[in-house]
Protein backbone atom coordinates (compact mmCIF):
# COMPACT_ATOMS: atom_id res chain seq x y z
CA UNK A 1 0.00 0.00 0.00
CA UNK A 2 1.20 3.65 -1.16
CA UNK A 3 0.48 6.34 1.13
CA UNK A 4 0.76 9.79 0.75
CA UNK A 5 4.34 9.98 2.98
CA UNK A 6 5.61 7.47 0.50
CA UNK A 7 4.92 9.74 -2.43
CA UNK A 8 5.98 12.79 -0.30
CA UNK A 9 9.78 10.85 0.82
CA UNK A 10 10.68 10.06 -3.21
CA UNK A 11 13.67 12.60 -4.43
CA UNK A 12 11.75 14.90 -6.95
CA UNK A 13 10.85 16.31 -3.54
CA UNK A 14 13.03 19.20 -1.58
CA UNK A 15 11.02 21.29 0.35
CA UNK A 16 7.33 20.38 1.65
CA UNK A 17 5.03 22.54 3.98
CA UNK A 18 1.16 21.45 4.68
CA UNK A 19 -1.03 24.63 4.03
CA UNK A 20 -3.31 23.55 6.46
CA UNK A 21 -3.62 20.82 9.35
CA UNK A 22 -5.04 17.42 8.55
CA UNK A 23 -4.71 15.01 11.56
CA UNK A 24 -2.94 11.32 9.36
CA UNK A 25 -3.05 12.54 6.35
CA UNK A 26 0.26 11.06 5.41
CA UNK A 27 -1.48 7.55 6.17
CA UNK A 28 -3.92 8.06 3.47
CA UNK A 29 -3.64 5.74 0.36
CA UNK A 30 -2.16 6.86 -2.89
CA UNK A 31 -4.46 4.71 -5.98
CA UNK A 32 -2.88 7.04 -9.31
CA UNK A 33 -1.16 10.34 -9.76
CA UNK A 34 -2.77 13.02 -11.71
CA UNK A 35 -1.80 16.24 -13.05
CA UNK A 36 -4.19 19.23 -12.59
CA UNK A 37 -3.39 21.57 -15.66
CA UNK A 38 -6.81 23.37 -16.59
CA UNK A 39 -9.65 25.42 -14.96
CA UNK A 40 -12.65 23.34 -14.02
CA UNK A 41 -14.60 24.93 -16.38
CA UNK A 42 -12.92 22.87 -18.77
CA UNK A 43 -14.55 19.29 -17.47
CA UNK A 44 -15.67 19.95 -13.81
CA UNK A 45 -12.59 17.64 -12.78
CA UNK A 46 -14.94 14.72 -13.43
CA UNK A 47 -12.01 12.85 -14.60
CA UNK A 48 -10.16 12.76 -11.19
CA UNK A 49 -11.53 10.09 -9.02
CA UNK A 50 -10.57 9.86 -4.67
CA UNK A 51 -7.43 8.50 -4.02
CA UNK A 52 -5.39 10.14 -6.72
CA UNK A 53 -2.35 12.45 -5.56
CA UNK A 54 -2.98 15.76 -7.97
CA UNK A 55 0.12 17.63 -8.94
CA UNK A 56 0.50 21.32 -10.42
CA UNK A 57 1.85 24.44 -10.55
CA UNK A 58 -1.01 26.15 -11.32
CA UNK A 59 0.53 28.03 -14.12
CA UNK A 60 -2.63 28.17 -15.66
CA UNK A 61 -4.24 30.61 -13.50
CA UNK A 62 -1.78 32.99 -14.35
CA UNK A 63 -1.40 34.65 -10.65
CA UNK A 64 -5.16 35.29 -10.27
CA UNK A 65 -6.27 34.15 -6.62
CA UNK A 66 -10.04 33.79 -7.48
CA UNK A 67 -9.16 31.16 -10.82
CA UNK A 68 -6.55 29.16 -7.69
CA UNK A 69 -9.15 29.18 -5.48
CA UNK A 70 -11.76 28.05 -7.82
CA UNK A 71 -9.51 25.12 -8.88
CA UNK A 72 -7.86 23.47 -5.80
CA UNK A 73 -11.24 23.66 -3.97
CA UNK A 74 -13.39 22.40 -6.78
CA UNK A 75 -10.22 19.31 -6.74
CA UNK A 76 -10.78 19.02 -2.92
CA UNK A 77 -14.33 18.47 -3.17
CA UNK A 78 -13.31 15.61 -5.58
CA UNK A 79 -11.59 14.00 -2.53
CA UNK A 80 -8.14 13.22 -3.90
CA UNK A 81 -5.65 12.13 -1.72
CA UNK A 82 -3.51 14.79 -1.84
CA UNK A 83 -2.69 18.33 -4.55
CA UNK A 84 0.70 18.96 -4.52
CA UNK A 85 1.47 22.23 -5.36
CA UNK A 86 4.88 23.57 -6.93
CA UNK A 87 6.06 26.95 -5.96
CA UNK A 88 7.34 27.67 -9.68
CA UNK A 89 5.26 30.25 -10.33
CA UNK A 90 4.54 32.09 -6.90
CA UNK A 91 1.25 30.34 -6.45
CA UNK A 92 -1.16 32.80 -4.76
CA UNK A 93 -4.45 31.65 -3.15
CA UNK A 94 -6.79 32.56 -0.02
CA UNK A 95 -7.61 31.02 3.22
CA UNK A 96 -10.30 29.34 1.48
CA UNK A 97 -8.39 26.90 0.27
CA UNK A 98 -7.11 26.16 3.75
CA UNK A 99 -10.21 25.52 5.47
CA UNK A 100 -11.28 23.35 2.22
CA UNK A 101 -8.65 21.38 3.04
CA UNK A 102 -9.18 21.13 6.95
CA UNK A 103 -13.38 20.55 5.94
CA UNK A 104 -13.08 17.48 3.78
CA UNK A 105 -9.70 16.25 5.23
CA UNK A 106 -7.84 16.64 1.49
CA UNK A 107 -4.27 17.46 2.57
CA UNK A 108 -2.83 20.82 0.10
CA UNK A 109 1.32 20.42 -0.02
CA UNK A 110 3.08 23.66 -1.31
CA UNK A 111 7.04 21.93 -2.37
CA UNK A 112 10.38 23.08 -3.97
CA UNK A 113 11.78 20.73 -5.84
CA UNK A 114 11.42 18.58 -9.54
CA UNK A 115 8.63 19.39 -12.22
CA UNK A 116 5.51 18.07 -11.37
CA UNK A 117 5.89 15.69 -14.68
CA UNK A 118 8.91 14.50 -12.90
CA UNK A 119 6.95 13.59 -9.44
CA UNK A 120 4.62 12.22 -11.49
CA UNK A 121 6.74 9.59 -13.32
CA UNK A 122 8.76 8.42 -9.76
CA UNK A 123 4.95 8.17 -7.70
CA UNK A 124 3.57 5.71 -10.82
CA UNK A 125 6.80 4.34 -10.58
CA UNK A 126 6.39 3.31 -6.95
CA UNK A 127 2.67 2.44 -7.50
CA UNK A 128 3.83 0.16 -9.74
CA UNK A 129 6.54 -1.48 -7.56
CA UNK A 130 4.00 -1.51 -4.97
CA UNK A 131 1.52 -3.76 -7.32
CA UNK A 132 4.74 -6.00 -7.98
CA UNK A 133 5.78 -5.86 -4.37
CA UNK A 134 1.64 -6.76 -2.89
CA UNK A 135 2.09 -9.75 -5.64
CA UNK A 136 5.08 -11.49 -3.90
CA UNK A 137 3.54 -10.65 -0.58
CA UNK A 138 0.49 -12.62 -1.56
CA UNK A 139 2.96 -15.72 -2.94
CA UNK A 140 4.56 -15.81 0.46
CA UNK A 141 1.48 -15.74 2.37
CA UNK A 142 0.31 -18.69 -0.08
CA UNK A 143 3.40 -20.99 0.58
CA UNK A 144 3.67 -20.55 4.30
CA UNK A 145 0.76 -22.49 4.37
CA UNK A 146 2.35 -25.45 4.12
CA UNK A 147 4.29 -26.82 1.09
CA UNK A 148 7.07 -29.70 0.64
CA UNK A 149 11.02 -28.96 0.80
CA UNK A 150 10.93 -29.17 -3.05
CA UNK A 151 7.86 -26.22 -3.48
CA UNK A 152 9.28 -24.10 -0.48
CA UNK A 153 13.21 -24.09 -2.35
CA UNK A 154 11.01 -23.38 -5.65
CA UNK A 155 8.90 -20.67 -4.18
CA UNK A 156 12.15 -19.06 -2.50
CA UNK A 157 14.01 -18.93 -5.97
CA UNK A 158 11.44 -17.06 -7.69
CA UNK A 159 10.97 -15.19 -5.04
CA UNK A 160 14.27 -14.15 -3.85
CA UNK A 161 16.27 -15.78 -6.83
CA UNK A 162 18.23 -18.10 -3.77
CA UNK A 163 19.65 -21.33 -4.08
CA UNK A 164 22.76 -22.61 -1.79
CA UNK A 165 22.06 -25.08 1.27
CA UNK A 166 21.13 -23.02 3.35
CA UNK A 167 19.06 -19.49 4.13
CA UNK A 168 17.95 -16.79 6.48
CA UNK A 169 15.39 -14.43 6.42
CA UNK A 170 15.19 -10.81 8.41
CA UNK A 171 12.07 -8.91 9.16
CA UNK A 172 12.13 -5.44 8.92
CA UNK A 173 10.39 -2.04 9.65
CA UNK A 174 11.03 1.47 9.48
CA UNK A 175 10.09 4.36 11.84
CA UNK A 176 6.37 5.08 12.33
CA UNK A 177 7.33 8.67 12.39
CA UNK A 178 10.22 8.47 9.70
CA UNK A 179 9.39 10.20 6.40
CA UNK A 180 12.29 7.92 4.48
CA UNK A 181 10.10 5.67 2.36
CA UNK A 182 9.98 2.07 2.71
CA UNK A 183 11.30 1.38 -0.34
CA UNK A 184 14.00 4.01 0.54
CA UNK A 185 14.89 1.57 2.80
CA UNK A 186 14.60 -1.18 0.73
CA UNK A 187 16.57 0.55 -1.87
CA UNK A 188 19.59 1.08 0.40
CA UNK A 189 19.56 -2.26 1.96
CA UNK A 190 19.52 -4.27 -1.62
CA UNK A 191 22.52 -1.67 -2.41
CA UNK A 192 24.38 -3.48 1.24
CA UNK A 193 23.13 -6.64 0.11
CA UNK A 194 24.73 -6.74 -3.12
CA UNK A 195 28.08 -5.83 -1.81
CA UNK A 196 27.83 -8.28 1.15
CA UNK A 197 27.50 -11.15 -1.85
CA UNK A 198 30.60 -10.03 -3.16
CA UNK A 199 32.45 -9.67 -0.16
CA UNK A 200 32.17 -13.22 1.35
CA UNK A 201 32.46 -16.22 -1.34
CA UNK A 202 29.81 -18.07 0.90
CA UNK A 203 26.93 -15.98 0.33
CA UNK A 204 24.66 -17.27 -3.26
CA UNK A 205 22.27 -14.94 -2.78
CA UNK A 206 21.23 -11.76 -1.09
CA UNK A 207 17.95 -9.31 -1.59
CA UNK A 208 15.72 -7.62 -0.08
CA UNK A 209 11.54 -7.05 -0.95
CA UNK A 210 8.94 -5.50 0.84
CA UNK A 211 6.20 -7.80 2.49
CA UNK A 212 3.47 -5.82 3.40
CA UNK A 213 3.84 -2.93 5.41
CA UNK A 214 7.33 -4.54 6.26
CA UNK A 215 10.98 -5.82 4.44
CA UNK A 216 12.24 -9.37 4.14
CA UNK A 217 15.73 -9.45 3.91
CA UNK A 218 17.15 -13.04 2.32
CA UNK A 219 20.88 -14.69 2.62
CA UNK A 220 21.17 -17.99 0.95
CA UNK A 221 24.89 -19.70 1.52
CA UNK A 222 26.78 -22.66 0.08
CA UNK A 223 27.34 -24.21 3.20
CA UNK A 224 25.43 -25.63 5.83
CA UNK A 225 27.68 -23.50 8.70
CA UNK A 226 28.26 -20.28 6.86
CA UNK A 227 30.92 -18.18 9.27
CA UNK A 228 29.60 -16.33 12.12
CA UNK A 229 31.12 -13.54 10.49
CA UNK A 230 28.45 -13.23 7.71
CA UNK A 231 25.64 -13.06 9.89
CA UNK A 232 27.30 -10.24 12.06
CA UNK A 233 28.07 -8.49 9.08
CA UNK A 234 24.55 -8.65 8.07
CA UNK A 235 23.29 -7.31 11.54
CA UNK A 236 25.28 -4.04 11.76
CA UNK A 237 24.14 -3.28 8.45
CA UNK A 238 20.72 -3.67 8.90
CA UNK A 239 21.04 -1.34 11.96
CA UNK A 240 23.01 1.33 10.49
CA UNK A 241 20.40 2.13 7.42
CA UNK A 242 17.17 3.48 9.93
CA UNK A 243 15.60 0.00 10.92
CA UNK A 244 13.42 0.74 13.49
CA UNK A 245 12.98 -2.81 14.67
CA UNK A 246 13.87 -6.54 13.51
CA UNK A 247 13.04 -10.13 13.50
CA UNK A 248 15.86 -12.44 12.39
CA UNK A 249 14.56 -16.25 12.03
CA UNK A 250 16.82 -18.99 12.00
CA UNK A 251 19.44 -20.25 9.72
CA UNK A 252 17.71 -22.98 8.06
CA UNK A 253 17.85 -25.12 5.16
CA UNK A 254 16.78 -24.01 2.00
CA UNK A 255 13.77 -26.54 1.85
CA UNK A 256 12.55 -25.16 5.05
CA UNK A 257 12.87 -21.42 4.50
CA UNK A 258 9.07 -20.92 5.22
CA UNK A 259 9.88 -21.55 8.94
CA UNK A 260 12.44 -18.68 8.76
CA UNK A 261 9.73 -16.77 7.15
CA UNK A 262 7.52 -17.24 10.16
CA UNK A 263 9.87 -16.94 12.69
CA UNK A 264 11.78 -13.29 11.47
CA UNK A 265 7.60 -12.42 10.91
CA UNK A 266 6.93 -13.27 13.99
CA UNK A 267 10.13 -11.73 15.51
CA UNK A 268 9.01 -8.52 14.37
CA UNK A 269 5.82 -8.09 15.33
CA UNK A 270 6.93 -9.20 19.19
CA UNK A 271 9.55 -6.65 18.50
CA UNK A 272 7.39 -4.09 18.16
CA UNK A 273 4.74 -5.09 21.53
CA UNK A 274 7.96 -5.36 23.61
CA UNK A 275 9.58 -2.23 22.35
CA UNK A 276 13.34 -3.78 21.37
CA UNK A 277 15.23 -3.63 18.41
CA UNK A 278 15.66 -6.87 17.53
CA UNK A 279 15.00 -10.31 18.47
CA UNK A 280 16.20 -13.56 17.77
CA UNK A 281 14.07 -16.89 17.67
CA UNK A 282 15.88 -18.16 21.49
CA UNK A 283 14.56 -14.52 23.26
CA UNK A 284 11.13 -16.19 22.78
CA UNK A 285 11.78 -18.45 25.44
CA UNK A 286 8.54 -20.25 26.36
CA UNK A 287 6.70 -18.45 23.75
CA UNK A 288 8.86 -20.34 20.56
CA UNK A 289 7.14 -23.35 22.09
CA UNK A 290 3.06 -21.35 21.90
CA UNK A 291 4.27 -20.14 18.12
CA UNK A 292 5.19 -23.24 17.12
CA UNK A 293 2.06 -25.06 18.18
CA UNK A 294 -0.30 -22.81 16.27
CA UNK A 295 1.11 -23.56 12.89
CA UNK A 296 1.01 -27.17 13.44
CA UNK A 297 -2.23 -28.71 12.13
CA UNK A 298 -2.06 -31.90 13.57
CA UNK A 299 -1.23 -30.49 16.92
CA UNK A 300 -3.93 -27.58 17.41
CA UNK A 301 -6.50 -30.33 16.20
CA UNK A 302 -5.20 -32.50 18.91
CA UNK A 303 -5.06 -29.66 21.79
CA UNK A 304 -8.45 -28.23 20.49
CA UNK A 305 -10.45 -31.38 20.77
CA UNK A 306 -9.70 -31.69 24.76
CA UNK A 307 -10.31 -27.94 25.37
CA UNK A 308 -13.98 -28.71 23.52
CA UNK A 309 -14.56 -30.99 26.36
CA UNK A 310 -14.24 -28.40 29.10
CA UNK A 311 -15.17 -25.58 27.10
CA UNK A 312 -18.45 -27.27 26.59
CA UNK A 313 -19.36 -28.29 30.07
CA UNK A 314 -18.52 -24.60 30.99
CA UNK A 315 -21.15 -23.95 28.49
CA UNK A 316 -23.61 -26.22 29.83
CA UNK A 317 -23.25 -25.68 33.55
CA UNK A 318 -22.00 -22.01 34.01
CA UNK A 319 -18.71 -22.76 35.37
CA UNK A 320 -14.84 -21.99 35.14
CA UNK A 321 -13.02 -25.08 34.52
CA UNK A 322 -11.44 -23.83 31.58
CA UNK A 323 -10.23 -20.23 33.03
CA UNK A 324 -9.02 -22.37 36.01
CA UNK A 325 -7.22 -25.18 33.90
CA UNK A 326 -5.18 -22.36 32.26
CA UNK A 327 -4.45 -20.17 35.19
CA UNK A 328 -3.25 -23.94 36.70
CA UNK A 329 -0.87 -24.65 33.67
CA UNK A 330 0.35 -20.86 34.08
CA UNK A 331 1.26 -21.04 38.15
CA UNK A 332 2.99 -24.48 37.40
CA UNK A 333 0.83 -26.85 38.90
CA UNK A 334 1.31 -24.62 42.49
CA UNK A 335 -2.94 -24.60 43.78
CA UNK A 336 -2.03 -21.95 46.31
CA UNK A 337 -1.27 -19.48 43.68
CA UNK A 338 -3.49 -20.75 41.07
CA UNK A 339 -6.54 -20.30 44.09
CA UNK A 340 -4.75 -16.70 44.96
CA UNK A 341 -5.22 -15.32 40.97
CA UNK A 342 -8.75 -16.94 40.72
CA UNK A 343 -9.80 -15.32 44.21
CA UNK A 344 -10.94 -18.47 45.11
CA UNK A 345 -10.28 -21.28 48.16
CA UNK A 346 -8.09 -23.68 47.57
CA UNK A 347 -10.20 -26.60 48.09
CA UNK A 348 -12.43 -24.85 45.19
CA UNK A 349 -9.67 -25.57 42.82
CA UNK A 350 -9.34 -28.82 43.94
CA UNK A 351 -12.71 -29.70 43.26
CA UNK A 352 -12.42 -28.28 39.69
CA UNK A 353 -9.24 -29.73 39.14
CA UNK A 354 -11.18 -32.97 40.06
CA UNK A 355 -14.16 -32.14 37.58
CA UNK A 356 -11.39 -31.27 34.76
CA UNK A 357 -9.74 -34.93 35.28
CA UNK A 358 -12.96 -36.74 35.05
CA UNK A 359 -14.06 -34.81 32.01
CA UNK A 360 -10.35 -35.54 30.57
CA UNK A 361 -10.44 -39.36 31.00
CA UNK A 362 -7.60 -38.97 33.92
CA UNK A 363 -9.27 -39.37 37.28
CA UNK A 364 -6.02 -41.32 37.91
CA UNK A 365 -3.37 -38.69 37.03
CA UNK A 366 -1.15 -36.89 39.98
CA UNK A 367 -0.85 -32.84 39.52
CA UNK A 368 2.11 -32.81 37.91
CA UNK A 369 0.61 -34.94 34.94
CA UNK A 370 -2.32 -33.02 34.52
CA UNK A 371 0.15 -29.74 35.01
CA UNK A 372 2.02 -31.00 31.94
CA UNK A 373 -1.65 -32.42 29.96
CA UNK A 374 -2.70 -28.56 30.58
CA UNK A 375 0.14 -27.04 29.60
CA UNK A 376 0.36 -28.35 26.42
CA UNK A 377 -3.61 -28.46 26.00
CA UNK A 378 -3.10 -24.65 26.40
CA UNK A 379 0.04 -23.90 25.04
CA UNK A 380 -1.28 -22.59 21.50
CA UNK A 381 -3.70 -20.21 23.20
Amino acid sequence: MITIADILALPAFEQIDLLAPVPGAGEHRVYNVGILDCPPTINGYNVYMPGEFILTNLGFCYGDPELSDASLIAMIERRVAAIAVKRVYSPCFTDAVARASERMGVPVYLYSGAYHERVAFESLDLLRRDLAASDKSDAVDAFLDGRTKAEVRETVHELAGLTGSTMRCVAISAEKDDRCSLYAIQDTLNDFLDSFRERHENVQNACAFRYHDALLAFASYATDDPQDALYHDFGRAIRGIGVNHCGIGDLVPLGEADVSIRQATILLNEAHLRGVPKLEWTDLAMDAFSYAARVDPMFERTTGAFRRRIEEYDAENSTELVKTARVFAQCSGDVSETAEVLHQHPNTVRYRLRRIRELLDMESARDRELLVFLSLTFLSR
